[in-house]
């Protein structure tokens, strides 16, 4: 009986329904994730076994290159969402532009640290020499996309924290349509070959992040308005 008047209770409905629509765009989005994952994965399987566990340890080293960006976004929408439901317009906008710089800044060193340093930290793995080989340019290819994935990662953060998250799930529909077909287009239309895994990801990004900006840019100069 209990669990029957929580269940009707009208604030707990408002609640969850609240919750609900911020959760579903989330769960699509995840779900874009994975098909690029998958695809990924599939397109490297192509080239050879070798190259696919190339992609793998690039991947992983993608990943701990964006873990500050990661952290970044927490932050971001912490902070946005707090300052978004207050009456603090100014603070706001300068708030989501100091979050869009520092991202940036961010993003930055990490393409610096990627391009530069990727065939080193390579090499100091212990992997088979071939992987190494074909795991490095890949990986380098990736850092140049390091700065758009902050980007993406700290306006989708924005956005989430504007009540706008249907704005970012649009923008990663688009990134994902465009990452998975320039995926075929550039591994087996161009000299690229699997490379075009990694040029496809770059690519995509960039395209996300700058439809993100384009929704995110009238908060940095208009607040709430």
């Amino acid at each position: 009986m209990k669990l029957i008047k929580i269940i009707n209770d009208k604030k707990i409905k408002e609640i969850v329904l609240e919750s609900w629509s911020v959760s579903w765009p989330m769960t699509i989005i995840m779900f874009f994730e994975f098909l690029i994952g998958i695809t990924d994965v599939y397109i490297a399987g192509k080239f050879g076994k070798e190259v696919q566990a190339a992609y793998g340890l690039a991947f992983q080293l993608y990943f701990v290159f964006i873990i500050a960006g990661m952290a970044l976004t927490v932050g971001t929408a912490s902070v946005l969402s707090r300052l978004f439901t207050s009456d603090r317009k100014s603070e706001f906008s300068l708030a989501v532009s100091t979050s869009i710089i520092t991202a940036i800044i961010a993003g930055l060193i990490a393409t610096f640290l990627g391009i530069f340093f990727s065939k080193s930290i390579i090499h100091h793995l212990r992997t088979p020499q071939v992987v190494r080989e074909l795991a490095a340019p890949l990986l380098m290819i990736y850092s140049l996309g390091f700065i758009f994935d902050y980007a993406l990662m700290n306006t989708n953060a924005v956005l989430r924290a504007c009540d706008m998250i249907k704005k970012s799930l649009f923008a990663m529909t688009v990134a994902c349509i465009l990452n998975i077909a320039l995926n075929f287009i550039f591994a087996f239309g161009t000299p690229l070959g699997y490379k075009g895994i990694g040029a496809a990801t770059v690519i995509s990004l960039f395209a996300g992040s700058a439809i993100n900006f384009n929704f995110s840019r009238r908060f940095i100069t208009k607040g709430f308005n």
